[in-house]
């Protein structure tokens, strides 16, 4: 018989007026004291809060919630290992864990009391609860697409798996024309820049557009200083569309006909977790010869 893991879970929502407190759900947070698990997932994706609160400001919202998830990120890496650095020891109790990051005040991201549950697989619970409480409420337009971040999900766990991504930082990539930031990089000689790049996206011409865009950014790219290659962590349709699929297919070809001159290295998600054990030894050898 599987043993059942004690949890508590927590729901994120977004409270744009204090005053009539309407609010959306937009995360859930899943903690086991027992067995040290800390999972946290905020929706990125703005469309439709800014389509609930007109007067939101999507891009400060989706920036906010991009660190706020790295923050929680960090704190559970720091579960798994057994301690936080703001708490003496593990708590019984996920408010005072959320409390550490996300303190309780008149913002517009808040958590509810905690629910109590148990499971035999906690990643299923949790990604169970989070479709039906976040993701089901998001309409059909959205869920259609997938954004940047979205993508990063699909190669995260292979990452964390294989250890690579407690290593990995942001970095700022400076060019005589623009400063490129990247979340995802990890130094070993040159900086690798782990881009992930959503082209699940509703029609083929945003493709198009999207892969225009990323290969005129790529040879601006080339003009840095600093020493670095770029690793396109691409997402595909996962709609059953020919055109899409075209379209996709071209943007890939575009950007493996020019990889060797640009530096730029192609993974598509199907080859995540050959990805992650790839680059692991390139990485801790470098570590180990410093």
């Amino acid at each position: 018989m599987s043993t059942q893991i004690p949890l508590q879970y927590a729901v994120l929502r977004f409270a744009h007026d204090i005053v009539t407190d309407e609010f959306l759900n937009i995360g859930l947070a899943l903690y086991s004291q027992s067995v040290r698990y800390f999972k946290v997932r905020i929706l990125t994706r703005y469309q439709r809060i800014t389509s609930t609160f007109p007067t939101a400001d999507g891009e400060s919202y989706r920036r906010y919630a991009y660190h706020l998830q790295a923050d929680f990120d960090e704190v559970a890496r720091d579960i798994a290992r057994g301690q936080i650095s703001f708490l003496e020891e593990l708590p019984n109790d996920i408010s005072i864990i959320l409390k550490g990051v996300l303190i309780p005040d008149d913002s517009e991201i808040r958590f509810t009391p905690p629910y109590i549950g148990s499971a035999t697989n906690l990643d299923v619970m949790f990604e169970y609860l989070y479709e039906r409480l976040v993701e089901r409420y998001i309409d059909h337009q959205n869920t259609g697409s997938r954004s940047d971040d979205d993508v990063w999900q699909v190669y995260k766990l292979p990452l964390h798996n294989a250890s690579v991504l407690a290593r990995l930082q942001p970095i700022s990539i400076p060019t005589p024309y623009e400063t490129f930031e990247f979340q995802h990089a990890v130094r070993n000689g040159v900086w690798n820049l782990l881009q992930p790049i959503s082209f699940d996206v509703a029609n083929p011409g945003t493709i198009s557009n999207k892969a225009k865009t990323w290969f005129g950014a790529v040879q601006i790219l080339k003009e840095a200083s600093v020493p670095h290659k770029l690793f396109m962590l691409l997402g595909k349709p996962h709609r059953d569309d020919r055109a899409l699929m075209q379209a996709y297919g071209r943007a890939v070809n575009l950007f493996q006909s020019k990889s060797q001159q640009l530096d730029l290295r192609i993974v598509e998600e199907e080859s995540a977790a050959d990805f992650a054990r790839e680059i692991k030894p390139l990485i801790e050898s470098h570590v180990n010869d410093e």
